[in-house]
């Protein structure tokens, strides 16, 4: 990864003990879709009507590779 996307920062935290005390943006993107993923999968309540469900097997297909 190219160093210029290290030196954005995506969340803070003073109290944190080590350093820095800050999280990349980059990998603070990583772990929001990482959780949303996650949570798609396993909450019925946000997913789409079945109407749609082959475009959403399209979009779990080419997210997960």
């Amino acid at each position: 990864m190219p160093s210029h996307c290290l030196k954005h920062w995506g969340k803070a935290d003073k109290k944190y003990l080590g350093e820095p005390k800050w999280h990349p943006l980059a990998y603070h993107c990583l772990d929001v879709s990482s959780v949303a993923v996650a949570w798609w999968d396993a909450s019925p309540t946000i997913q789409p009507p079945s109407s749609l469900l082959s475009i959403t097997q399209t979009r779990s297909n080419l997210v997960r590779g």
